[in-house]
């Protein structure tokens, strides 16, 4: 009766975890484009943040066999996660506003010869030739640099990176213990990770179809309430007793082993892949939506 009672908050733990990742990180890249990056900006912030989880994720691991306070941790690295979620008001334009700093877009009509009419909007960044006037002049808009936006996202995702990375690894382990090591049982709480993921994943995406163009704040205060939701099953989790163990010494036999080598070839390919689709998919498929209203 104990072990089906843990494997409830497991469950809900895994569901609204990952269903409040799936509201927020599909959609980061269009998010940081409509903030003005541009696609190197964005695979560097991404990149960097996966280099961050590649070498902070041990650290958390570690430091949670040191303390032996395992709850602790994992609550902690919640609430973090959850503060860093909340998202920045919106702010549009106002009239006769002309501060260089103001997170404004301007956009127009603007004809083109293959279509009776489209939509142009730049948002933070640099035009020109777009707003030229008869085919001939050409207005020049002084729009303020984006490197302020890119690195406060880079810092903010970074920081949010930190805390993330050590959640999984903690959530795994005591998962597998309080279900007495059975592989079976654990693929099957781990499966509401994926089914939480896959439906607020199509429903974010659905809610953002009916926002202002470039509002994501729906999809940051949904990733907030989900996230808020799991950090409270984490304090309904009982957690196993843990002992510190001494077990660095065999690492070098591990990693030494065939077929973790092997695995870990396999998940860095994966991860490459993983990545670029992750980052410049949704980009590309913003690029060729439908322009007809």
């Amino acid at each position: 009766m104990e072990i089906k009672k843990q494997q409830v908050f497991i469950r809900a733990i895994y569901f609204f975890y990952l269903a409040g990742l799936s509201c927020l990180m599909p959609y980061l890249p269009v998010f940081m484009r409509h903030k003005g990056l541009s696609e190197s900006q964005v695979g560097l912030v991404r990149g960097t943040e996966a280099m961050a989880l590649v070498l902070f994720t041990p650290l958390w691991g570690y430091m949670a066999s040191k303390i032996t306070h395992h709850k602790a941790s994992l609550r902690n690295l919640h609430l973090e996660f959850f503060e860093l979620e909340i998202p920045v008001p919106r702010r549009s334009c106002r009239g006769g506003e002309s501060s260089p700093g103001s997170k404004c877009s301007i956009c127009c009509m603007k004809e083109d010869p293959s279509s009776s009419s489209s939509y142009l909007c730049c948002d933070n960044s640099f035009s020109s030739d777009a707003f030229a006037k008869d085919g001939n002049s050409r207005r020049t808009f002084n729009v303020w640099s984006n490197w302020i936006t890119f690195l406060l996202i880079a810092v903010l995702l970074l920081m949010s990176s930190f805390f993330r990375c050590g959640i999984f690894p903690i959530l795994d382990a005591t998962s597998m213990e309080l279900l007495e090591g059975s592989r079976i049982r654990y693929n099957k709480e781990r499966l509401w990770g994926s089914v939480g993921w896959g439906i607020f994943a199509l429903l974010s995406g659905m809610l953002l179809d009916f926002t202002l163009l470039g509002d994501f704040s729906t999809c940051f205060y949904l990733s907030v309430s989900l996230t808020g939701v799991a950090t409270v099953s984490v304090g309904c989790l009982r957690f196993p007793d843990q002992s510190t163990v001494q077990n660095v010494n065999n690492l070098n036999r591990v990693l030494y082993r065939a077929e973790v080598l092997v695995f870990f070839s396999l998940a860095l390919v994966m991860g490459f892949s993983f990545g670029i689709v992750g980052t410049y998919l949704l980009l590309y498929l913003e690029d060729y939506r439908d322009p007809t209203p």
